[in-house]
């Protein structure tokens, strides 16, 4: 289901670029009306605006770089569940993990700040950073034992106010296509990483690539609404 990656772009894109069809000269329908209406949902919700203006006066600023950092795995499982054909047995797998850590990452990406150090590599293709100043170690330590990667505790320790902000994207866009609440959509693929990085951890688990894959593009989705809506 590559339905979810789109849904900000494919409404922003129906508001400021709405093209005419060339039979008639009227206006193409957006692909997705539902889509649409829910947007429109959102920006005539007071109480969602004011949380995400919240949100953003407050940390919106030192959030790009973890933002970004997330994005590059995210693309990578994207590219994965692309293949055709048998190459998917070969890729499957390696999109849970990827896809699981994506939606690590950004959830992370909320609790690390931005004072960094850019550091270069040899060759020049990419810029490491170090987050310096953080309190992810804190965080980090105030999570269940043995639940650093655990997308589900991950989020519930969270503070309310950016647990409420998914809520409210989730709820309107996803929540009613997947038949799970956010929570409920966490708890599936909570373990995802640990389980699927080594043959061995859990060589029988059964996965849902589709699923975790589409919480990563939603969690992308999330930041999408912090920096570009302006509703």
């Amino acid at each position: 289901m590559r339905y979810f990656k789109t849904q900000y772009q494919i409404c922003l894109k129906h508001f400021l670029y709405a093209l005419p069809d060339d039979s008639n000269g009227t206006h193409i329908q957006p692909p997705y009306e539902i889509a649409v209406n829910h947007y429109f949902k959102l920006l005539t919700d007071e109480s969602f605006k004011k949380l995400r203006s919240k949100i953003y006066s407050e940390i919106a600023d030192n959030r790009r770089e973890p933002f970004d950092h997330a994005t590059k795995y995210l693309v990578s499982s994207n590219k994965l569940l692309e293949v055709d054909g048998i190459d998917i047995y070969y890729t499957y797998l390696p999109t849970v993990s990827i896809s699981a850590f994506s939606c690590e990452l950004f959830l992370k990406a909320w609790i690390a700040e931005d004072k960094i150090e850019h550091i270069y590599s040899p060759y020049h293709q990419v810029t490491h950073v170090r987050y310096k100043g953080s309190f992810a170690t804190t965080f980090l330590n105030s999570l269940p034992r043995g639940n650093s990667h655990n997308l589900k505790e991950i989020f519930l320790a969270l503070p309310q106010d950016i647990q409420d902000f998914h809520i409210y994207i989730y709820n309107c866009f996803y929540k009613t296509l997947l038949n799970l609440s956010l929570v409920d959509a966490l708890e599936k693929v909570k373990s995802y990483f640990i389980d699927s990085r080594y043959f061995f951890e859990k060589p029988n688990a059964q996965y849902d690539a589709y699923l975790v894959n589409d919480l990563a593009n939603f969690f992308y989705e999330v930041f999408l609404f912090l920096y570009n809506w302006d509703g």
